[in-house]
Order: C-alpha cells, then structure tokens, then sequence
C-alpha cells in the first residue's frame, strides 16, 4: 500500500503540547508511523494508522462497530473518534474482562 500522506507531501510534524494531552494514544501510534496529525482521516488515512488493510476499516464501519463521520473531502473519522477507538480495550476470546454495568 502506497503511503497516502506522502503522496499527498505530506510529512510528519511535531506534535503541539495541547495534541498530546488530547490525544495521547493516537499521537504515540502516529508518532511511531512518522505520521502526522491531521484534522479529519479517511478510510485509507485510517488504514495506514492502524497499519491494516481498507477492507479492516471498511468492515468496522458496515458492522456498526465504529460509526463514521460525512465530512468533507471524504473525510470519516476526526482525531477524537482514532483515539476513542485506541482506547477501547480488546477482548480475546477466553481472556474477556467485565465491562462496567456487568456487560461484557
């Protein structure tokens, strides 16, 4: 998969203090992938920030497992929506932990 940000010249910048305490989760993946952070993703963005395939992101957003956005230029995710999906533990199967309010 061709790097969308590089065909876009875009490069990796530093990240302002506020971005950190924002995004904390999201800024240390981007910060690994020398990406940069940017005001809306698509699902391609998306793809090479969670380094899997558009199908992955693509599948989530049809199952209802993560709710896209209609932004412009095909934008779907904001930067707050990559870092809630960051910080949603993931269950293994037969390694699951309680969810509060007893859901699982």
């Amino acid at each position: 998969m061709t790097n969308v940000f590089q065909e876009l010249g875009r490069s990796a910048a530093c990240f302002a203090a506020e971005d950190l305490k924002l995004y904390p989760c999201l800024c240390e993946v981007l910060r690994r992938r020398n990406l940069p952070l940017q005001a809306q993703y698509t699902t391609t963005e998306t793809a090479l920030v969670f380094d899997c395939d558009v199908r992955v992101i693509q599948e989530r957003i049809h199952s209802g497992k993560w709710k896209a956005r209609d932004l412009p230029k095909r934008g779907r995710f904001l930067p707050c929506d990559l870092e809630g999906f960051l910080q949603v533990p993931l269950l293994v199967p037969g390694n699951e932990q309680k969810l509060p309010g007893g859901q699982r």
